[in-house]
């Protein structure tokens, strides 16, 4: 470890992009043996700034130095042959590839040329997913493990390099609060080792509880910088949002909680003793016995551990499954799943995938085309075939304004905007026509707190317009500001659901764990 000098030194760092500057004069010092945490609002410059740290950007201007030597901003393969690994937020894996196969990808020496190299690889693999507690199989099909479980192989093919500088993007936003102690507990194992890490987060009592130094990003420039110990969440949040102490902290809509919840004779969602039918004979149904009941302006929150079933029950309801076994009516039709896409979202069907990236977005088409892409062949987006792009215009400009979405222009490809913002692109265009039934997952997930409570003031308001919201969730404290109703899933199986209120976060948490229970007012 060196004392003298930082191991790596940013000096007046501008990227511009196209009617954007990203970052400008950006000055970082990053100590070995350190926990450096960069915070700010979507869109404030944390990704183009990491981008340039890890070598995948070139700025515009600015200096670089490695334990101070100068080195060419631009080249990842020089970057990471100083010691310079990265996680990414959204991590890019072969699904149809093992966990060892994707670890050995990008291997300098192909492995068959190389048999002992490759035996000592994997040795030193199982030592790293024992040693930290990755809990990976080394034969499991990636397209078959939940996100949590990818980006361990993620972070173990990166710990494989061993690093000096860990640079890892939003990697709490898919973790349960079990798989977050742990990814701190390796992240402070290394930073004692003489690694340097940063870590770009959201979320500030994590940030608080794990960084030794905190600078903030707002609109792409630095604003300040602090020890950890000598801040607190209260002063993060207020040079975020450039916003007085009082008015930056935001919380949760409590309106849903508040207001007893709609109901009809008949429910948009009633689920009866649901199965689906597991893969094979030997594996157990990945969900299980389900019972649920969600009725206009109620917001039904599903609370569990990612992996436990919920993607199953997205599917499920939204017409992408058939249930094995029990009864399925959604929208007053049991057989969702033979409609087109078009005829469900004709019912008033809308979905919010966790997967915004794979499942929510075109990212290579312009902001405008994700906003219309799903009612582009009806009226007035189009007559007899012909695309009329000035009402796609006159639409996605009122989404535009509706959603707060940032972009000067519209024909700007999607990919370049914030989260908050792609996710905002998302919502704008799944709820800009009359919704009967909203089904969203992990709608927040990483996002800053004042575009997550954007998010939050749309689900409530489309609650109280009559729609019902099925909401997903692994952040149990915004199901609990959210939903009249939660119910718990817990490895496949239906635990039951309770009433929002006293004592709810105890039950619900009993429940998560797998406590089988009949709390008052609970339906089983």
């Amino acid at each position: 470890m060196n004392d003298e000098q930082p191991l790596l030194r940013t000096r007046d760092l501008t990227k511009i992009y196209p009617g954007v500057v990203a970052n400008e004069a950006v000055d970082l010092e990053i100590w070995s043996g350190k926990i450096h945490s960069i915070i700010g609002e979507n869109g404030a410059g944390k990704s183009t700034l990491v981008s340039i740290l890890y070598g995948a950007t070139r700025p515009d201007r600015g200096e670089l130095f490695w334990l101070g030597e100068k080195v060419e901003a631009g080249h990842t393969k020089r970057f990471r042959e100083l010691g310079i690994s990265f996680v990414p937020q959204h991590v890019t894996l072969v699904e149809p590839f093992t966990v060892w196969e994707n670890i050995v990808l990008g291997e300098s020496r192909p492995l068959w040329s190389a048999p002992k190299s490759g035996k000592d690889l994997r040795q030193r693999a199982e030592q790293l997913n024992d040693a930290y507690r990755l809990e990976l199989n080394m034969e499991e099909i990636v397209s078959e493990m939940a996100l949590g479980k990818r980006q361990n192989v993620a972070l173990l093919k990166a710990l494989l390099s061993k690093p000096k500088l860990l640079i890892l993007d939003e990697p709490t936003a898919i973790l349960t609060p079990e798989e977050v102690q742990r990814l701190f507990g390796i992240l402070r194992k290394l930073a004692q080792d003489g690694a340097a890490v940063i870590l770009i987060a959201h979320k500030l009592a994590e940030v608080l509880e794990l960084s030794d130094q905190i600078t903030v990003l707002r609109k792409g420039q630095k604003v300040g910088e602090r020890k950890a110990s000598d801040t607190n969440a209260s002063e993060l949040a207020a040079l975020m949002t450039g916003e007085s102490t009082a008015s930056s902290q935001r919380t949760f809509s409590q309106s849903a909680t508040t207001d007893q919840a709609k109901t009809s004779s008949r429910p948009y969602v009633w689920l009866d003793s649901v199965s689906i039918a597991s893969a094979d004979s030997r594996t157990p149904s990945p969900l299980e016995d389900v019972s649920m009941k969600v009725f206009p302006g109620e917001i039904f929150g599903i609370a569990g551990i990612d992996g436990n079933g919920q993607r199953e029950l997205f599917e499920l309801i939204t017409g992408d499954r058939w249930p094995a076994t029990g009864m399925f009516e959604v929208l007053n039709h049991d057989r969702l799943p033979e409609l087109t896409i078009e005829q469900r979202n004709s019912l008033g069907l809308r979905r919010v995938s966790e997967d915004r990236h794979h499942e929510g977005l075109a990212l290579d088409l312009p902001i405008l085309d994700n906003l219309v892409l799903q009612y582009a062949g009806q009226n007035p987006l189009s007559r007899k075939g012909w695309l009329k792009r000035g009402h796609w215009k006159e639409i996605g400009e009122k989404a535009k304004a509706s959603f707060s979405i940032a972009a000067n222009d519209l024909l700007r490809n999607v990919r370049t905007l914030s989260g908050g913002n792609q996710q905002k692109v998302v919502l704008a265009r799944e709820l800009q026509t009359p919704a009967k039934l909203l089904v969203v997952a992990q709608p927040t997930r990483g996002l800053d707190f004042v575009s997550a409570d954007f998010v939050h003031q749309q689900l409530v308001k489309a609650a109280e317009t009559g729609t019902a919201v099925v909401l997903i969730s692994g952040d149990l404290d915004e199901l609990l500001a959210l939903s009249h109703q939660i119910g718990v899933l817990h490895r496949g199986k239906w635990m039951g659901s309770v009433p929002n209120g006293v004592n709810a976060r105890e039950t619900v948490g009993q429940l998560m764990a797998g406590y089988a229970l009949q709390a008052e007012g609970a339906t089983l």
